[in-house]
């Protein structure tokens, strides 16, 4: 056994408090790239380092600024000169690029405005897949989930209003009291013969007039998915390979589209003996997994480019 640790110093000298760390071993520990403490580090590896023992829909201050760090890196990346000059935030993002033209002479060039904001958002879920997998989805898109439902799916040919008003409705109230942003609720098609839009719109108007007194400014969202929530799921063909289940990979064999597939089928050939696809684990690994912000990923599954739609808080130009 080593000896104790010798405890921290606060002396204070000439009117100042100061730190003083005897024992190199408590002392906190610096980043070699930035020389500041690993706490308050900005760079890449030290937000992973810090977010090492946290889950992909962690709401703690700091996932929550990493997950803003990531999104300025990402963009960062995407300008003329590989990194921003200044980076301004008060309701307005302001990108000034220095691009490297005309023999090396630099000029100052002006981008569109952003506006990157993180929404406040309530889920509300068909089903314990969409319980457990919509906030993974919803936080990796830098959104702050304030509360989660979900209803009890019913059949196919239950009266889809009635459904809204008995179940939906209820569930609605019961989120606009968090005061979110926005209130998503994600169903399943299912069998129904209407079309995802359709069923979306008639659903809205139940909620908006039952419960359109008491949102309070908060916006809501009706998303189908077409015709279950796995259709979802696997649209990231690449993060479907990855399933432990699966003795090898299987998505070279898929169509372009999942929507109105029977998406569990594709896989049932090559599961592993004596496995299963669990609704809850399994699709929980995708959902942490998937890119859905990608447009290769959206193109497979036009449910999902809805669900995107409604859940990214950023309004971003079009020309980065």
């Amino acid at each position: 056994m080593g000896r104790k640790a010798q405890l921290a110093q606060i002396p204070f000298v000439d009117g100042r408090l100061s730190v003083e760390y005897p024992d190199r071993r408590i002392a906190p520990r610096r980043c070699r790239r930035t020389g500041m403490i690993r706490v308050f580090c900005p760079c890449s590896p030290c937000r992973a380092l810090r977010r090492r023992n946290h889950r992909a829909d962690c709401h703690c201050y700091l996932c929550f600024s990493d997950r803003m760090g990531e999104f300025v890196d990402k963009l960062g990346r995407k300008t003329q000169a590989g990194r921003w000059l200044w980076f301004i935030t008060r309701g307005r993002c302001l990108n000034l690029r220095i691009p490297m033209e005309n023999g090396g002479q630099r000029h100052r060039g002006l981008a569109k405005e952003w506006v990157p904001r993180t929404l406040k958002i309530a889920l509300i879920g068909e089903g314990q897949t969409e319980y457990h997998c919509l906030p993974k989805i919803a936080g990796r898109l830098g959104n702050v989930v304030v509360g989660r439902a979900r209803t009890i799916p019913v059949s196919g040919d239950y009266d889809w209003e009635r459904f809204f008003e008995k179940r939906v409705v209820p569930l609605v109230q019961a989120m606009a009291i968090k005061c979110p942003e926005k209130i998503v609720v994600v169903l399943d098609r299912e069998r129904r013969l209407e079309c995802p839009g359709d069923l979306a719109r008639r659903g809205l108007n139940v909620i908006m007039h039952a419960c359109g007194y008491c949102l309070n400014g908060c916006t809501v969202a009706v998303v189908i998915s077409n015709r279950r929530f796995e259709c979802i799921l696997f649209a990231d063909y690449s993060a479907v390979d990855k399933l432990p289940i699966l003795d090898r990979p299987v998505s070279g064999g898929f169509p372009e589209t999942t929507d109105e597939n029977d998406v569990l089928d594709w896989i049932a050939p090559v599961v592993t003996e004596g496995c299963t696809y669990d609704k809850i684990l399994h699709g929980g690994f995708l959902a942490h997994a998937m890119s859905p912000d990608s447009a290769a990923v959206q193109a497979h599954s036009r449910s999902l480019k809805k669900l995107v739609s409604e859940l990214c808080p950023l309004g971003i130009a079009n020309d980065v």
